[in-house]
């Protein structure tokens, strides 16, 4: 009897249209191996996605980028990076490190939009970073900065935060404050009161949230955490209006031991994924998604009583597990 040979199929081929590959790539996850990894198939794949052109539709279909850390104040350096996702997506904290080293005398004004925002106040100055392209704006203090000893506080906003595109460019805006010894100057100061009807205890903790376009507030206690909003009643004054209540028993009994939640610390806030941070003695950061109520264990043992979570698309070269540090940006544009 004959030996049965049926022809094979044909190996599935690539497409040869670049519109085609292109339309594909725009629909991998904006994860920092995706681009790097697809980018190793060959020089054809490389060229597509190392377009600047195709790297600006990428940043546009994935307006909302992933949290790669946080950012933490601890080092009188400057602010360290604690990554946060696994491999292949963990960056190094040597890749988000400060070349130039701040001076002893610093204060951290937080990220926002891809940007780190520092003040020096030995240099008298601001710092402005971008971590996942490495730039660096040095912006000295405005003269009236210099005349009076004065608490300074800012923020870093990218130029039009309605903008996808925007939002991942190298523009942005710093506004900085300062409050001096005279009246005037601490008449801008504002004092807020928290809610008559929050329930504040000796071991509570407040921490202030952006809600929209108002201020609003996380009030951790005991068991719960209370979120209020400021709103303005139909004679225009604020009052404190209580939208959700978060029971931390049964939410978090699964991760830690609950006798730990007096020592528990709200250390940080995601205005656009809605999430909340607690820090847990002996057991790390927590997050909860307040949409969904799922909790993530996110960085194991780690004490932070403040944090700012860093989000940026992040496409940098090869190797991103601790592989080659000399990796092409292919997100620098």
């Amino acid at each position: 009897m004959s030996e049965d040979r049926r022809p094979s199929s044909a190996p599935a081929s690539l497409p040869d249209d670049d519109d085609l590959l292109g339309e594909i790539f725009l629909r991998l996850p904006p994860l920092p191996s995706s681009l790097p990894r697809a980018s190793l198939v060959c020089k054809r794949w490389r060229r597509l996605l190392c377009d600047p052109a195709f790297i600006r539709t990428f940043r546009a279909r994935h307006h909302k980028p992933p949290m790669l850390g946080f950012f933490a104040p601890r080092s009188i350096d400057g602010p360290i990076f604690f990554p946060t996702l696994s491999p292949p997506d963990r960056i190094p904290p040597a890749r988000f490190s400060l070349a130039q080293r701040l001076s002893n005398s610093w204060k951290f004004l937080g990220c926002r939009h891809g940007f780190v925002a520092c003040l020096d106040l030995n240099r008298m100055e601001a710092l402005v970073w971008k971590p996942v392209t490495g730039s660096q704006h040095h912006i000295p203090f405005p003269p009236e900065f210099h005349q009076n000893k004065c608490n300074y506080n800012g923020a870093v906003l990218s130029s039009a935060a309605s903008d996808s595109h925007v939002r991942h460019s190298s523009a942005f805006k710093l506004v900085l404050a300062h409050i001096g010894s005279d009246y005037k100057a601490v008449s801008s100061l504002a004092v807020i009161k928290t809610p008559d009807d929050a329930h504040v205890t000796g071991y509570s903790h407040i921490h202030a949230v952006p809600h929209d376009n108002s201020l609003g507030l996380a009030i951790l206690s005991k068991l719960s955490i209370q979120f209020w909003e400021s709103e303005a009643d139909l004679d225009d004054v604020n009052r404190w209006v209580l939208r959700q209540t978060v029971k931390l028993h049964n939410l978090l009994s699964p991760l830690m031991d609950i006798r730990a939640t007096c020592q528990t610390v709200i250390s940080g806030f995601d205005e656009d994924n809605n999430s909340i941070f607690l820090s847990v003695p002996s057991i790390g950061v927590i997050m909860i998604q307040l949409e969904t109520m799922q909790c993530l264990k996110l960085l194991e043992g780690r004490y932070m009583d403040i944090c700012y979570p860093y989000k940026s698309l992040y496409t940098a070269g090869l190797g991103i597990d601790g592989g080659d540090d000399k990796a092409e940006m292919l997100n620098s544009t």
